[in-house]
């Protein structure tokens, strides 16, 4: 596939490759970095959907595991299934199924399953309303499932430490997102949409909630940002990014003189109907 933002053309050999690389040190530090900033509003979230004694749980893109963990200890005598394409980073704990799956070749796992959580996966397959029907038909009466991914591809400038840095800064967020993301199928839109998919699907209390917040170079949420960035930099290159603008880009994520907001996470939680 091939896809032309400001006249520069950017190319992939599959759409269904993802455009992170998990096994990586740079991957591992991406997922450390999701655990620490994301995981407790997650939990909050599958708190309500109520993963309890004997639940029978699927984690989708589970990372290094860190929410099948915690749905292991929660659901006691409970089966959870941690599922993701790369499996590296997840160690091997008691209670936890790990599979390696690539979820563009369909649901390998018939459940039911009382809760299944997809956190910042659904958004990087352009089937991905596809395959919310398959979750929800692998769902229990009852059962909840729980999408959470970022809303809007833009971060507003809040603060730069020189003239200039904010156009600058808001011109390479636009190349990696607009240009190298979107060749890969993510959509920035899609949490906006949750809610009606779901509904579509057949789900009933739908609700969904959404957060965001402020980074300063140097803090998690930029160093997250950073890790990003570093990961997609010879795709920022073939997109037209020269070496000295993407090392000027990440100086900017590590000073303590710029600021701008993060992305928003939205979840959408929906329940499977009981009759």
């Amino acid at each position: 596939m091939t896809v032309t933002r400001w006249g520069v053309a950017v190319g992939t050999d599959n759409e269904d490759e993802y455009l992170f690389d998990s096994t990586t040190d740079l991957g591992a530090r991406h997922l450390s970095l999701l655990r620490h900033l994301f995981d407790p509003m997650s939990i909050d979230i599958l708190h309500a959907a109520g993963v309890n004694a004997g639940a029978r749980c699927l984690d989708l893109g589970t990372g290094a595991g860190s929410i099948a963990r915690w749905m292991a200890e929660r659901s006691s005598d409970g089966t959870v299934i941690a599922l993701d394409k790369d499996t590296e980073q997840i160690s091997d704990d008691t209670g936890i199924e790990v599979l390696r799956h690539d979820i563009t070749q369909g649901l390998p796992v018939d459940g039911p399953f009382d809760v299944i959580h997809a956190r910042l996966f659904l958004m990087h397959f352009p089937n991905r309303a596809e395959i919310v029907s398959q979750l929800v038909e692998r769902l229990a009466p009852g059962g909840w499932l729980v999408v959470g991914d970022f809303h809007g591809s833009e971060l507003p400038v809040l603060s730069v430490p020189s003239p200039g840095d904010a156009e600058f800064f808001r011109r390479m967020v636009a190349l990696g997102h607009d240009v190298v993301s979107d060749a890969f199928g993510v959509s920035w839109d899609w949490a906006g949409e949750a809610p009606r998919h779901l509904m579509d699907a057949g789900l009933e209390n739908v609700r969904a909630t959404e957060s965001r917040s402020t980074m300063t170079g140097g803090d998690p949420r930029s160093a997250l940002a950073l890790c990003l960035n570093r990961q997609v930099q010879p795709l920022m290159e073939r997109a037209g990014a020269t070496a000295d603008e993407i090392a000027r880009f990440h100086r900017l994520l590590v000073d303590p003189g710029m600021s701008a907001w993060f992305y928003r996470i939205a979840y959408t939680r929906g329940q499977r109907p009981t009759e």
